[in-house]
């Protein structure tokens, strides 16, 4: 629990297995985060962390209550105008497809290798051992990649940030062709030059 002023904070962590279905889409709203993880698993384990804010304890309690997860073909959470936000955590098989979008959070992928999708705003990205064809975007947002092997399985990798720096991690060796840029931002690398 936090308090600010005269707001007061309740979270609530909600835990729920779904059959895999090849993919995953997932929208977090206006405020929460993404973290998904590749796993050798054949279903998808989704924790929500609810966080709820109200004058009391109590009336938090009460938002926290009636924020609905729906898991149906867009994982999202469905609740009162505000006063809340969820974030979410998926551990998903290794080869899953991925739709990931986030506002005011930060999206996190590891492990996974698909066709991957995301976009936040106000939130960093951090991408580590991803492979299929991934593409995304950050609005006010640093961008951490760190990729091992010997190259990139997939169609690549295209991912931009805006008012954000790039730490580009590679090992020795690395195949690819790289193009970074940014708009307000720092680069940082460990690439041979």
């Amino acid at each position: 629990n936090w308090s600010h002023g005269d707001r007061v904070s309740v979270s609530d962590l909600r835990e729920m297995t779904v059959p895999a279905a090849g993919s995953v889409n997932i929208d977090s709203g206006r405020n929460g985060g993404i973290s998904v993880r590749g796993e050798d698993r054949s279903d998808v384990l989704l924790k929500a962390c609810v966080q709820a804010w109200a004058v009391t304890e109590a009336e938090a309690r009460s938002i926290a209550a009636s924020i609905r997860i729906g898991t149906g073909g867009v994982v999202k959470a469905e609740g009162p105008a505000e006063g809340w936000s969820v974030s979410f955590e998926a551990r998903v098989p290794n080869n899953t497809n991925l739709k990931l979008n986030a506002h005011n959070g930060g999206i996190a992928i590891g492990a996974v290798e698909g066709t991957i999708e995301f976009e936040t705003m106000n939130g960093g990205v951090s991408l580590k051992d991803v492979a299929g064809d991934v593409r995304g975007r950050t609005t006010n947002g640093g961008v951490n990649i760190s990729l091992t092997g010997g190259s990139i399985k997939g169609a690549g990798l295209d991912v931009s940030t805006t008012n954000g720096g790039v730490n580009l991690s590679l090992p020795e060796g690395y195949a690819a062709n790289i193009e970074t840029s940014t708009v307000n931002g720092g680069l940082k690398s460990d690439i041979p030059a």
